[in-house]
């Protein structure tokens, strides 16, 4: 194998390398061949939050004006610290109704008195609830009307008082999930329970103790298999809407090829999209017509490159559960063809069949000259680490630890 030289780094993007050059996308390509081109375009109509230090090692929500690049700060399984990752997500609207005042008459309060009286997760005094039980099996549920589909169910909570059981429902109570051993009594947590498929959710918390009290925030319903970055409510279901990422991609496939492609994430859920519809990127976005796409829908990782008129792929199977740290592989060769490898929290690589080639023609230009980060009609969630193109995809680069250490 020949040395990784700069120069075969056509560019770099995500968490990783806004924390070691302080930009989010780092270029190297030189100014003849579009280089100076070579910056980002971030967009996302109105407000949005994610997980990040809201003070000196203190970390909570933080909220982001719209068109705001989004950074989530969240432990890495493999290296055991906090860091950075760029938050990138499809749009999602909380159901919920005034999900951080349980005061509100939203919330059917049954044996337990509710207070607007904690300081939230995004360090706002009085910024969350708390419930506290007057009597065993206390309850405090909205009831949300809505057509069937596929909910999630999340929550911050704290224990302030007691040891009891506490449970949190999506269907009223007819399924209570205790949620007991994820409360802390000094951090807030933010506890999910499973999906369930349901009109109609009434959602809530039960106090099974009598004097039993707990701190609330952030109370959100959502459609899916997975959670997303919270979104506060009032008096109206609200929407966070699509964060879009893109980068301008000038090298053409025939130039580049071979090439190689290494991302690394935490998994958000993305897995549960459906295949061929969940790509963590593209670049291109016209079908069949000049793309090489990277997908991980219905637990499989996917390479497709499309060039006129064709598509091969080299799809093999990925379990990731939410946490984990996903890596992947694609490489790109001379006679069109592509392979996959894919590694979860550092592991031995998963290696897919080589694809086979394409013909006449073998490469079409990018359509258009862009690379774009979570699309598909299911697009992903996609908390991601690091993104890197480069040259010698199967010469310099092989396996993922040839590129693992590379930024």
């Amino acid at each position: 194998m020949g040395q990784l030289l700069p120069r075969d780094v056509l560019f770099a993007a995500g968490g990783d390398v806004l924390a070691k050059y302080q930009t989010l996308v780092k270029r190297n390509w030189p100014a003849d061949r579009h280089g100076e081109d070579l910056r980002e375009t971030y967009s996302r109509a109105g407000l949005a939050t994610s997980v990040a230090y809201i003070s000196p090692g203190v970390l909570g929500v933080l909220n982001y004006g719209a068109n705001m690049s989004r950074v989530e700060w969240a432990p890495d399984p493999v290296t055991a610290l906090v860091q950075q990752y760029l938050l990138l997500e499809p749009a999602a609207t909380n159901v919920v109704l005034q999900n951080r005042d349980l005061t509100n008459a939203a919330w059917t309060k049954t044996s337990c008195t509710p207070a607007k009286d904690q300081i939230g997760v995004d360090g706002t005094a009085n910024g969350a609830s708390s419930l506290v039980a007057t009597a065993g099996n206390a309850t405090c549920l909205q009831a949300i009307t809505l057509a069937s589909s596929q909910r999630f169910q999340t929550a911050y909570v704290k224990r302030l008082i007691g040891s009891g059981e506490v449970d949190m429902t999506t269907d009223g109570g007819t399924t209570w999930t205790n949620i007991t051993s994820g409360l802390s009594a000094t951090l807030w947590t933010r506890i999910s329970i499973p999906a369930q498929t349901l009109a109609n959710p009434s959602v809530g918390f039960r106090l099974v103790t009598n004097g039993d009290k707990i701190a609330v925030d952030f109370v959100q319903n959502e459609t899916g298999s997975f959670q997303t970055s919270v979104i506060a409510t009032t008096t109206a279901a609200v929407t966070r809407n699509v964060d879009a990422f893109s980068v301008p991609f000038y090298v053409a496939p025939q130039t580049m090829a071979p090439a190689w492609a290494y991302t690394r994430w935490l998994e958000r859920g993305g897995q549960a999209g459906s295949p061929g519809n969940s790509f963590l990127w593209q670049i291109g976005n016209a079908f069949q017509n000049g793309r090489l796409i990277l997908d991980e829908g219905s637990n499989f990782v996917t390479a497709y490159h499309q060039p006129a008129g064709q598509s091969v792929a080299s799809q093999f199977a990925v379990s990731a559960t939410v946490g984990q740290v996903v890596e992947a592989l694609l490489l790109f060769f001379a006679d069109g063809s592509v392979q996959g490898r894919a590694s979860i929290n550092g592991g031995a690589d998963i290696i897919g069949t080589r694809s086979a080639g394409t013909t006449n023609p073998v490469f079409t230009m990018w359509n258009p000259l862009t690379m774009f980060f979570c699309q598909g009609s299911t697009p992903p969630p996609m908390a991601l680490s690091r993104c890197l193109v480069g040259m010698g995809g199967g010469t310099v680069v092989n396996t993922i630890a040839d590129a693992r250490g590379i930024l």
